[in-house]
């Protein structure tokens, strides 16, 4: 129950509102909300005045998340797990009066909302939303190296065990439709430094941001259609290809779908080019996995040849698509083939092709206006006299 108190600071008195809280198993009183000064508390007794400032604060997001994560139970899930690795701390350490769970969970919550970095996580997001006060926290304290010491605490290979009971329950309250299942991979430069040997996954990698000269990260995720829910991650060093991640992840998404107790029968992997080789649909096949794939279109020609001419339109949600539909023998075994143009891709290629006309035109026409220059022709006769 909260109580107002009055302290004394450098010679004034200053009046606040105060819970009392159990900190590591003792009872500590926790300020809520500083009143401000005896006049000030009189003052805002009395009503609100003319003068008096209101402070706008974001609430709905942080207040649908913190609810969604209560049904779901995240935070006791995670401390289950928690397992500090360091001598002088509890096995199951709070830091600020926050265990490792709701840490985490907050740091979830703002990348959610507003993602910043962790030790801008505070200043550039948590002050204006109203996480205090509905954890009854003062999450100022909150700096980059909370969130490191008790990120710390999580053994790694707890997170998938951690992950799984997570989406236990999701399935559990929030029926999903898992009829297909979406794969890809990306990938996160990082400035770790190369001297750095304590960090084995960050490896030097043709990067997705263009920065090649960082070392990156991997990750691999599969995603439910409806929604998006993740269903399985996993980090890898940044210079695998996506290839190699895709054979050592699938045998590992079956697995999950069945402690989920999904229906593999009644599901979907989709799955780019990159991912492609005889052995990983060797590995599919050998799962009795479903799966939709790509084809590299260079590689293909006569096919490509031939569905040019027997192109058929189709309806698809509010779409009309031209595709052509055969079966084909590829890599060894006969597989359902079928050709579409994307217009949307279609379109994004010719831009660029005629902007780099474009960019070509300016340029043949800045040499043009060189050419014929006063100074230009000057200097080419002075070269031919000489």
């Amino acid at each position: 129950m909260a109580s107002i108190q009055s302290r004394m600071c450098r010679g004034h008195k200053y009046w606040y509102i105060v819970e009392s809280r159990r900190v590591n198993g003792k009872p500590r009183p926790i300020v809520i909300e500083c009143l401000g000064t005896t006049q000030n508390l009189i003052e805002k007794l009395q009503g609100p005045s003319s003068n008096e400032s209101f402070k706008p604060f974001s609430h709905g997001a942080v207040a649908a998340l913190l609810n969604l994560a209560k049904n779901l139970d995240v935070v006791s899930i995670i401390n289950k797990y928690t397992s500090s690795k360091r001598v002088n701390w509890a096995k199951k350490p709070i830091r600020n009066g926050l265990t490792t769970g709701i840490t985490l969970l907050l740091a979830a919550i703002g990348r959610v909302c507003s993602p910043t970095s962790k030790r801008g996580w505070y200043n550039d997001w948590a002050k204006s939303t109203s996480c205090d006060y509905l954890l009854r926290i003062s999450s100022s304290k909150l700096d980059s190296q909370h969130f490191w010491d008790l990120m710390d605490c999580i053994p790694e290979e707890a997170i998938e065990k951690i992950e799984l009971e997570i989406l236990q329950k999701v399935l559990q309250i929030y029926p999903i439709d898992g009829g297909t299942l979406l794969y890809d991979t990306t990938n996160f430069y990082t400035f770790i430094n190369t001297t750095n040997e304590r960090c084995e996954i960050a490896k030097r990698g043709k990067n997705k941001q263009k920065r090649n000269d960082l070392r990156q990260v991997g990750l691999a995720l599969a995603v439910t259609e409806e929604h998006y829910i993740p269903l399985l991650h996993r980090s890898y060093e940044g210079n695998m290809n996506d290839s190699k991640v895709f054979g050592s992840i699938i045998a590992s998404i079956k697995h999950r779908m069945d402690q989920l107790k999904m229906d593999t029968t009644q599901h979907t992997i989709v799955f780019d080019r990159g991912c492609n080789s005889k052995e990983n649909l060797k590995k599919i096949n050998d799962l009795n996995l479903h799966y939709v794939g790509a084809l590299t279109p260079s590689h293909h020609k006569e096919l490509i040849e031939e569905a040019e001419k027997k192109m058929v339109p189709i309806t698809v949600g509010n779409d009309i698509l031209e595709v052509y539909r055969d079966k084909r023998v590829i890599w060894g075994e006969e597989r359902s083939v079928l050709v579409f143009i994307s217009q949307k891709l279609k379109d994004g290629q010719l831009r660029g092709v005629l902007q780099s006309l474009e960019k070509k035109e300016r340029r043949i026409k800045d040499i043009q206006k060189a050419l014929l220059s006063p100074e230009a022709k000057k200097e080419r006769k002075s070269k031919l006299m000489i």
